[in-house]
């Protein structure tokens, strides 16, 4: 988090290998609540900075059992902060974040669908007015608890990525380092290109590239990235 302080994080969830380069890219303090043997084997080791849950160093984290395991783990920015603090962890984030331009608004709303599978299915409406994308996941709107209100970005970067099963039941090996197809949408368009990130678990930059190799400037506002199977549908819809 660098321009936000949530009260509340969550669920807090377990961490996969294929997380930590992602998180080593944006130069993180990861914060997670355990892990795959695969993952934990890399955070033990001294990989990157972070703040694991099963361990709860200095309270960061919380359980709030009105709500059913594995869903009712908890953090704050603040709680976060204070541990990072204490286990002396450096504070001062290098990531040079991503190249900005000043917002295009185009007339027309619009849909973007991301072709996860059942419950899981995801689609975005955009607001012109607002030059937002509104987040809907399993047919249903996806709130922000902190202020109930919908949860809106102004640029969704979706990344085509293939995966594989590791181990049974469910360890995955998602390819994030690399490159592959990416589409951007941001006020109201389309823009094809592909994503890069220098391996093995190098602190290299997720970079968003168009079609001629340079970087992709964003419209200034929260960036969702959303990883898909190259197979998988992503369709954008724009309402007449």
């Amino acid at each position: 988090y660098v321009c936000e302080e949530p009260e509340e994080i969550g669920s807090a969830r377990s961490s996969r290998h294929d997380f930590i380069p992602l998180a080593l890219g944006l130069d993180a303090i990861y914060a997670h609540w355990g892990g795959s043997h695969f993952a934990l084997d890399k955070l033990d080791a001294g990989i990157i900075d972070n703040i694991d849950a099963m361990k709860n160093p200095y309270n960061a984290y919380w359980q709030d059992w009105s709500k059913p395991m594995p869903h009712n783990g908890f953090t704050s920015f603040k709680r976060l902060l204070n541990a990072a603090e204490k286990l002396g962890y450096r504070l001062d984030n290098e990531f040079n974040g991503y190249p900005r331009e000043d917002s295009k608004l185009k007339a027309l709303d619009g849909k973007l669908t991301i072709g996860f599978g059942n419950q899981y299915r995801v689609y975005y409406e955009y607001n012109s007015e607002t030059n937002t994308y509104l987040r809907w996941r399993g047919g249903e709107k996806e709130i922000d608890k902190n202020n109930n209100e919908q949860v809106e970005a102004s640029v969704i970067a979706v990344m085509r990525a293939a995966s594989r099963m590791i181990q049974i039941p469910d360890y995955n090996d998602v390819d994030v380092e690399g490159e592959g197809e990416a589409s951007i949408f941001q006020n109201g368009e389309e823009i094809k290109g592909y994503w890069k990130k220098e391996g093995k678990y190098s602190k290299s930059k997720l970079y968003f590239l168009d079609d001629k190799g340079k970087e992709i400037k964003f419209t200034p506002g929260k960036i969702w990235i959303e990883i898909v199977e190259p197979y998988q549908d992503v369709i954008w819809e724009t309402y007449d």
